[in-house]
């Protein structure tokens, strides 16, 4: 009688032991929430909303004209689809030439569209990417030239004259491994809000931008003693005229006395040519201007149509005569940057 007792209980306490175990062990799984798979429904309205966002391919965010002249500038946003990647650009256009851009930067895309989220409007700014081919080998020539380092022990000072809607601006003060210490100085006080509202521009302690006139920028510089390691100038004139960078300041001797006083010996001097027409005669015009103060300034082709001058107090220093340096330069540089204009550089620069 007590030995059945005895085992009834013990298998009670078994059957309870067992019951215990496995509401512990499998709580946890009945409380969490299945993941939602990408639906059939899901993939349709994520490709309904890139739709309705390409049904614009020009989407214009605001207006900017300028009190004193009759002269405005607009932002769009430009979507594109490339391997059903949609991308969307962002562009600065002078309102009566639209077919010249400013500035342009790329937004970055949300992982995933809702339609809280699909207006561009508020996508951030992919400042680690430039879209440009002149501002991207404006950037890569920098280093191919020697005059930056891709890693460097010290910080690296830039001046960049002009600063349009600042899509170069925001590549050196984003990518920190090259620690370049930016200066930008602007005649248009406009430009600056543009940049700031459309274009991400923030000013830190090693990235500052000036309103203030370049040639008297300059002027202080050299009695402040300034040395920079590059200096960009894309400064510009009217769209009206022939040439419209760099401006007509820009091209007489005093002021580039003056740039060559505040480029360092080893520097780099990027001069980004635009015209509106007579192309070759203007560009021909600004390497002879250049040419005829540097020790060394040879021309850069990046399309068909264009071409930029870059300049250096260092003898025999060019393409032609550093073929085999520059062209290892530019393997380095490439494989530890985001650039590719090695390709554009040897198809135009044979």
């Amino acid at each position: 009688m007590i030995v059945t007792l005895l085992r009834k209980t013990w298998w009670q306490l078994i059957l309870i032991g067992i019951a215990v175990y496995v509401g512990i062990r499998y709580t946890g799984n009945w409380k969490k929430k299945p993941s939602s798979p990408v639906t059939p429904t899901s993939a349709r309205k994520a490709d309904e909303i890139k739709l309705t966002i390409l049904k614009k391919s020009r989407r214009l965010m605001k207006t900017y004209c300028e009190p004193s002249s009759d002269s405005c500038l607009i932002v769009e946003d430009r979507p594109t689809l490339s391997n059903d990647k949609l991308t969307v650009r962002r562009a600065l256009l002078y309102k009566d030439y639209d077919q010249m851009s400013v500035s342009s930067v790329d937004l970055e895309t949300p992982e995933v569209l809702t339609w809280k989220n699909f207006n561009s409007r508020n996508w951030p700014i992919n400042k680690k990417s430039i879209n440009s081919p002149a501002f991207e080998l404006i950037a890569e020539l920098g280093f191919v030239m020697e005059a930056l380092e891709v890693e460097p022990q010290e910080w690296q000072d830039v001046l960049m004259i002009g600063l349009g809607g600042g899509a170069l601006s925001n590549y050196f003060s984003s990518v920190d491994s090259i620690k370049v210490n930016l200066t930008a100085v602007e005649l248009n006080p406009l430009m600056k809000t543009i940049a700031k509202e459309w274009f991400g521009l923030q000013e830190t302690p090693n990235y500052k931008v000036f309103i203030e006139d370049g040639v008297k920028f300059l002027e202080g510089a050299v009695q402040r003693g300034e040395k920079y390691k590059m200096i960009i100038l894309d400064a510009c004139d009217d769209v009206k005229q022939s040439l419209i960078c760099p401006g007509k300041e820009f091209m007489k001797p005093s002021v580039i006395q003056d740039i060559i006083k505040v480029l360092d010996s080893d520097g780099a001097l990027i001069v980004n040519i635009l015209c509106s027409r007579d192309n070759l005669a203007n560009e021909d015009k600004v390497l002879l201007m250049y040419k005829d103060q540097f020790t060394s300034c040879f021309h850069v082709r990046y399309s068909e149509a264009q071409r930029l001058v870059a300049c250096s107090h260092r003898k025999n220093w060019s393409i032609l005569d550093q073929m085999k340096r520059f062209e290892e330069n530019i393997k380095a540089v490439e494989s530890r940057l985001n650039f590719d204009m090695g390709r554009i550089i040897w198809k135009f620069n044979p």
